[in-house]
């Protein structure tokens, strides 16, 4: 089985076919992807649910149906300068591991809900954009995406939608509600492009055959907490190669038994 698929957003000197962006660094992103257009083969749109981390906000500044607006034109601006590139938008959603329950209605009415009206939204006003559709869930509680996808399906976006992302595991820490997460969803997508947005590096072994795709943007923080006497931009460049070396040998490790979690 081939390996799955891994999305970041590199130092801006190095050309990498796999990237993620997202609004809040349009502009250095948009850049970017003018510089290295000939050699990018996939571009992930991020919906920035880091906005929610700290709990100050409920939603997305101006509502969500901008946020999905606001989606749409860097989507065909990405499309513009690479034509050729295979690229997903992410339907801006709701988190809930970040802040348990705070982007809650109700009990009726909670993350998931709201995440999937924001879907139906973004299907019916832009249906010429490859939307990325996130499936969420309630924090540390993997069977609860099953909620999630009977909305999928019931809307019938399980049915006419290819590309679907795990979007309830960005901070999750334990590699086994990441795996027991990641074989849910596949066995009820079966046939469907599956990413994962975040998933923690100690996962990745055991999640490897049940994905397509994954995302990390945690290359940087060898940057942060580490000091040495290289210059910018060498310094950018070694860590980040050091970072997907391995990440690389993770996916590249024997196959564990997934028992080994349980202990």
């Amino acid at each position: 089985m081939k390996k799955p698929i891994v999305f970041t957003w590199p130092p801006k000197t190095v050309a990498y076919p796999y990237v993620l962006i997202n609004q809040k660094s349009e502009k250095e992103a948009l850049e970017y992807l003018k510089r290295y257009k000939d050699l990018i083969r996939m571009i992930i749109i991020d919906s920035g649910v880091g906005i929610f981390k700290h709990g100050k906000y409920d939603d997305y500044p101006g509502g969500p149906e901008l946020a999905i607006h606001k989606q749409a034109i860097m989507y065909k601006e990405a499309q513009r300068i690479c034509p050729k590139a295979k690229i997903l938008a992410t339907v801006p959603d709701y988190p809930d591991d970040y802040v348990p329950q705070r982007l809650w209605k109700s009990k009726e009415v909670t993350n998931i809900e709201r995440t999937e009206e924001n879907i139906l939204i973004a299907l019916k006003k832009f249906p010429g954009i490859e939307w990325l559709i996130p499936i969420q869930g309630h924090a540390r509680r993997p069977s609860s995406i099953l909620r999630h996808i009977a909305l999928l399906r019931e809307d019938g976006i399980l049915e006419s939608k290819h590309f679907f992302a795990v979007a309830m595991l960005c901070i999750e820490p334990d590699a086994k509600i990441i795996l027991e997460t990641i074989k849910i969803a596949r066995k009820e997508l079966p046939d469907k492009w599956l990413h994962v947005f975040g998933p923690k590096m100690n996962s990745l072994r055991f999640i490897r055959h049940y994905i397509d795709s994954f995302d990390s943007v945690t290359w940087p923080h060898n940057l942060w907490h580490r000091t040495d006497s290289l210059k910018e931009p060498i310094r950018s460049r070694q860590w980040f190669f050091y970072w997907l070396k391995r990440v690389h040998k993770q996916l590249n490790e024997p196959k564990l038994n997934e028992e080994v979690l349980a202990e």
